[in-house]
């Protein structure tokens, strides 16, 4: 089972940990990958990856796919990426979306919540967790 586990002081507006991401496509053990600050977005259908993430790991895009933005609809790269959880967890095979990001270096999308159980406490400060896989529904207390 993999968990990650994030307090902070107060209550938080944004839910950020750090992960690893890293190519899908390039033989298993040759795949370079590069530490990022994430934002778990639970708005997000997809997981997304900064332009610079991207360049930086060379990585070529498999598809071009149109996404709904704030700004409206826009044609951007789609790269297959495997996303290594802050305890060494990988989940593989991602289908993540390119464009620019400016407060973080990757959206964690309802693809990979989806995956695990995502629980997020306010009482007296804000905790995130996630846990993979599932544990199912827990008692009420």
């Amino acid at each position: 089972m993999s968990v990650v586990v994030k307090e902070y002081a107060g209550l938080a507006s944004e839910i950020h940990s750090d992960v690893e991401i890293a190519s899908s496509l390039h033989e298993r053990g040759a795949a370079q990958a590069f530490p990022c600050d994430a934002i778990w977005d639970t708005g997000a259908t997809a997981s997304v990856i900064s332009d610079r993430v991207a360049l930086r790991l060379g990585l070529t895009a498999v598809n071009y796919v149109f996404i709904e933005t704030a700004n409206g609809v826009c044609e951007v790269p789609s790269y297959i990426i495997d996303i290594r959880l802050p305890d060494g967890h990988a989940i593989e095979r991602i289908n993540a979306t390119g464009t620019e990001l400016e407060s973080c270096d990757a959206l964690i999308g309802m693809d990979v919540i989806t995956q695990g159980d995502f629980l997020i406490t306010n009482a007296p400060n804000t905790r995130f967790e996630f846990r993979i896989p599932s544990k199912g529904v827990p008692p009420l207390d």
